[in-house]
This record gives structure tokens, sequence and C-alpha cells, in this order.
């Protein structure tokens, strides 16, 4: 089943390279999934959850977004709440 049809984030311009960490946590706060972790060009990307083996309910996702080399952009931190139905 797929409840996170995409998960988008625009850096600015400036930083061509940023290091991304996306997770999934539960309503107690434990970390569920993590489904980046890595380097990523700047701009747009879609990522898909393939949630099947969890639970109906809320979840949160957090992204972390670091820029690697130049650019004046600082680290960009976001949290988005989600609902799981099946």
């Amino acid at each position: 089943m797929n409840c996170l049809n995409y998960y988008a984030c625009k850096s600015r311009e400036e930083v061509d390279l940023v290091k991304v960490k996306l997770e999934v946590y539960n309503v107690n706060g434990q970390l569920v999934n993590t489904l980046i972790d890595s380097r990523m060009d700047a701009g747009y990307h879609s990522i898909i959850w393939g949630a099947g083996n969890h639970a109906s309910g809320i979840y949160f996702v957090k992204m972390f977004a670091h820029p690697l080399a130049g650019g004046i952009a600082g680290e960009f931190v976001q949290t988005q709440k989600l609902m799981l139905i099946k």
C-alpha cells in the first residue's frame, strides 16, 4: 500500500549537493523507517514509502537536509504528519 506518494524538497539554488535523511516515526516517537540517508542533488525528488507492513495510524515524516559544500543555505529540518489508512 502506498500512503506517501511524494515528499518534495527544493533546496536553494546556491547549493549543488546536499546530505538528505528522510525518516518515518510512529506516534510514540519510535523510528520505523529510514527512507533516504544519502547525498542528493538539489531540486525536487519523489520518494515512495512501502508501508504494507505497518499498522494504520498517524506517522510523522522528518526530513533533514544539510549542504555539503559551498552555498549560503544552512541546515534544513521539517516534519510532516501523515495518516496511513488501509
